[in-house]
């Protein structure tokens, strides 16, 4: 694959982290809701485990980067990332529905964790893979970190619009996850390389759509 192939598949693997943190944490809103209302805690416990996600991702993404082995972390980060998504797809009602006996706030601020944290967390520390990889392909990491970052930013704000005006209204909470899922299942393809993991992902996706009643 030559550079310019290179840096077209690291802007649309950027593109799609954007996208799916960000619309999850539009859906967090509405998933969260039936249990917590929509008040400030919720607001401020989903925004919050946001950025911090972003965070941690972000300074574990600079340090596993680098590790001589560092392709091995990221494509770990992108399958534990994929993985946690089906457990909110199949399991998010039994658990927050448990959270909700909690006190409030420990109930509001597990449940943001819970939808978001390991999925953010992943997707953000791709953000540095991302880099990684274009400067060990002789392209110019300065300039492709700001069309990195635009383009992810681009796909955020996106999907506040796709989930907010047309996912959640058209088809609710549990196939808006699905498609998140499948998006999630899209860039973990794309980083992966041995075609029995590929496999493997693709087989959980579709177990997943015949999950649906």
């Amino acid at each position: 694959m030559n550079n310019s192939n290179i840096g077209i598949s690291l802007i649309f693997k950027a593109f799609l982290s954007g996208f799916i943190s960000i619309g999850l944490e539009i859906l967090g809103f509405r998933i969260l809701s039936p249990y917590f209302g929509y008040s400030v805690y919720v607001s401020s416990a989903l925004i919050g485990v946001s950025i911090f996600s972003f965070a941690i991702g972000y300074y574990l993404g600079g340090y596993f980067s680098k590790k001589a082995n560092f392709d091995i972390f990221f494509r770990t980060f992108s399958i534990i990332g994929y993985l946690w998504l089906i457990l909110v797809f199949l399991f998010y009602n039994d658990i927050l529905h448990s959270f909700s006996f909690l006190r409030f706030e420990f109930g509001v601020l597990l449940s943001a964790i819970f939808i978001l944290f390991i999925p953010s967390f992943t997707l953000s520390s791709l953000s540095v893979y991302f880099l990684k990889i274009a400067s060990l392909t002789g392209l110019d990491a300065v300039s492709y970190s700001g069309k990195i970052y635009g383009i992810s930013s681009f796909g955020s704000l996106l999907s506040i619009f796709l989930t907010s005006f047309f996912l959640i209204p058209s088809f609710g909470v549990r196939i808006s996850i699905l498609f998140y899922l499948g998006c999630s299942a899209l860039i973990t393809l794309l980083i992966l390389k041995k075609w029995i993991s590929k496999i493997l992902i693709i087989f959980i996706f579709i177990i997943c759509l015949f999950s649906l009643k």
